[in-house]
């Protein structure tokens, strides 16, 4: 089983991944950048998000992505895989209709699982 950084990690490359795919048809290409900005985990991923944010910004400065500018969308796992799990459905229920379409093949296939003996319906 993934650990809770590696799968907001794999989260993030793939929310990437996808809004990179659909940049054509969109004047801004949002990025989800989904760390724990609370709870034990914070120490750590405060700084990843802080970076994240930084890389973005330069990226932006140099003219963004084919064109478009770079829109962050932060989001706080909380140090709770559940939380995690539930910011990511979040974001892919916001996508688009023209982007869900084109988005759900690789969204069925990310399987976030349960932590062990995890009683929430997630």
């Amino acid at each position: 089983m993934l650990s809770n950084l590696r799968r907001s990690r794999l989260w993030l490359a793939l929310t990437a991944l996808t809004t990179l795919l659909h940049a054509y048809a969109q004047e801004t290409v949002r990025v989800g950048v989904l760390h724990s900005l609370s709870g034990t985990m914070a120490i750590s991923e405060v700084t990843v998000k802080n970076a994240t944010l930084l890389a973005i910004e330069e990226i932006n400065a140099k003219g963004g992505v084919l064109g478009r500018k770079v829109t962050p969308i932060v989001e706080d796992g909380a140090s709770d895989p559940a939380v995690f799990a539930q910011k990511a459905q979040k974001r892919r229920d916001r996508l688009d209709e023209a982007e869900r379409a084109q988005a759900r093949p690789r969204f069925r296939r990310l399987d976030f699982g349960k932590p062990e003996g995890h009683a929430s319906g997630l």
